[in-house]
């Protein structure tokens, strides 16, 4: 018999993963079906029998470098993101969503909404770029976390930013927890976030190296809004803090070296800045203000500035705009506290 060769091209049935679910079509032994957006690919194989939501998928599930989270109070559905959180105890889904990206790292969006959580998102990979929509996408704590965070960083490379952690009203004062502790971090960023409402403080950093917190916004943190304990060469600018009870500390800095201050705003806080047994400290360029920013306004316990006992060495305090009263050394060796104005 005599052959004809054909040229053709086959093209796999392909549709988005929502609509193939939604169809849930019996596909015939051997049949293809594609989904995936973004350059992701799935695909499951028929067997004739069973619909397409009960068979498994012919890879490993999607691995792709960039996720999308919405929530679903903020009338996002399945189809526009690649995650929905349903409102209840979302920290799992949004841990689950970490753990499914690449061993490199990658990125998580959460999309505009509020995301309630009962125990820490926690960043313990690498290389987790961790951002929001803005003010509008708002990390809710609503339960008591002891010393954990709403986000828990561990890992390195990471960033978290452009959201509100802390809910929409500060919390009620009988929960405890912080807005984002780091622990061990490397080379970490936070910036761009409305950190609000937290008690008893905002973040926490522990053993840190190399990380920046610059262009936040702390606000009603309980005593501290940023705490630094055994940090070393850090980067802390751009950042602004309105204790509205006239309390609690801007960023507060115990057993840490090398790190670098510049160009915050501290409003209403009983301290501005707080260093202990501190070395090479360099504060410059900050904006530091109580009340009407008169003597008046300081008790002898609260401060701009204030180097905290005798274990501070080699710190700078220079150029900073310290509205009626200077910087305060409690002693230490070679700390040099000059050309601050001060009215």
């Amino acid at each position: 018999m005599a052959s004809k060769e054909f040229k053709a091209r086959v093209c796999l049935r392909r549709d988005s993963g929502a609509n193939w679910a939604a169809a849930d079509p019996v596909l015939l032994r051997g049949e293809a079906a594609v989904s995936g957006e973004d350059g992701r690919v799935e695909l499951k194989i028929g067997d004739g029998v069973r619909p397409y939501s009960q068979l498994p998928f012919a890879a490993p599930g999607p691995r792709s470098a960039r996720l999308i989270v919405g929530a679903a109070s903020a009338g996002w559905t399945a189809a526009d993101c690649d995650c929905l959180c349903d409102g209840t105890d979302d920290q799992e889904a949004l841990n689950a969503a970490i753990a499914a990206l690449p061993a490199g790292g990658g990125e998580i969006v959460l999309l505009d909404g509020v995301y309630s959580l009962t125990a820490p998102v926690e960043l313990s990979r690498d290389n987790v770029f961790f951002t929001g929509n803005g003010p509008g996408t708002v990390l809710d704590g609503g339960a008591d976390f002891g010393a954990a965070g709403l986000l828990a960083v561990t890992g390195k490379g990471c960033t978290v930013t452009r959201m509100t952690i802390g809910g929409p009203t500060p919390t009620s004062a009988t929960l405890r927890h912080f807005a984002l502790s780091m622990t061990g971090a490397e080379g970490c960023e936070l910036s761009r976030c409305r950190i609000e409402g937290h008690s008893p403080r905002g973040v926490v950093m522990s053993r840190c190296t190399g990380c920046r917190i610059t262009g936040n916004r702390f606000q009603d943190n309980g005593a501290m809004d940023l705490i630094l304990s055994t940090c070393d060469n850090n980067f802390i600018s751009g950042n602004e803090s309105v204790q509205s009870a006239g309390a609690g500390c801007f960023c507060s800095m115990s057993s840490s070296n090398g790190n670098i201050i510049t160009g915050n705003r501290s409003y209403d806080n009983k301290e501005g800045v707080r260093m202990s047994k501190c070395t090479g400290t360099v504060l410059s360029g900050n904006h530091i203000s109580r009340g009407a920013g008169t003597a008046a306004d300081y008790a002898a316990s609260e401060y701009t500035v204030f180097l905290s006992g005798t274990g501070n060495s080699a710190n700078l305090v220079c150029g900073n705009v310290l509205l009626g009263k200077d910087a305060v050394s409690g002693g230490g060796a070679g700390n040099l506290i000059v050309q601050n104005l001060v009215e």
